[in-house]
């Protein structure tokens, strides 16, 4: 199964589902404003050049690219990497952990949230957002919501989501312990694989 058929099935799964629920549910009462007001660093990735095979010589810093996208949740380690001589002459494009790596170009709006400090490709935006929002709530928001990357979307051979795109994009957020509050829900939620699970249910508020 591809990334793309993947995170497919991650977008119509239960939780996912009750996630849009949800969300819909707290937006009278919440906050109502876009990624670009609440985004403090965004950077889209870079591909050093094939020709200098100084940039690849190592496998000093991880370099993700769309495949792993969406593969999972959090992500650790890059199949690929970056030479030390690409990241110490700026050829890499630095992200700190709990950045969200956005697809951006092809099969767009796919996510991860970055646990440890990478680089990624072009084709990869990345975003870090302030404290008032908790990284795992937005995660599950932009899942539930993929529709908002294909408002208006700028079509070539491949669709294309830029920066302004991005930091245009709704986002509504009630304050963090009410955040944290629905994603320790949606965890629980994601447990259920069976009617016998269903128990899960009235143990949440």
């Amino acid at each position: 199964m591809t990334t793309a058929e993947k995170y497919r099935q991650l977008e119509k799964s239960p939780s996912i589902n009750i996630a849009r629920y949800i969300f819909s549910c707290v937006k009278a009462n919440s906050t109502n404003s876009t990624l670009g007001d609440e985004i403090i660093e965004i950077k889209t990735g870079k591909t050093p050049s094939k020709q200098n095979k100084k940039f690849y010589e190592d496998e000093y810093f991880d370099w993700f690219k769309p495949d792993e996208i969406g593969s999972e949740k959090y992500l650790f380690e890059a199949k690929d990497k970056l030479s030390k001589f690409a990241y110490e002459n700026n050829q890499a494009t630095v992200y700190e952990p709990d950045t969200i790596l956005i697809n951006a170009i092809g099969d767009v709006g796919r996510i991860s949230i970055l646990k440890v400090k990478a680089s990624s490709n072009q084709q990869i935006t990345g975003i870090r957002l302030n404290k008032k929002i908790d990284v795992d709530y937005a995660y599950f928001y932009l899942l539930a919501n993929r529709h908002f990357f294909y408002v208006d979307l700028f079509q070539t051979t491949l669709p294309i989501v830029n920066q302004k795109k991005i930091n245009s994009i709704p986002l509504v957020y009630p304050d963090v312990e009410e955040q944290r509050n629905i994603i320790d829900g949606l965890v629980e939620i994601n447990k259920i694989n069976s009617i016998t699970n269903l128990k899960i249910i009235k143990n949440l508020n």
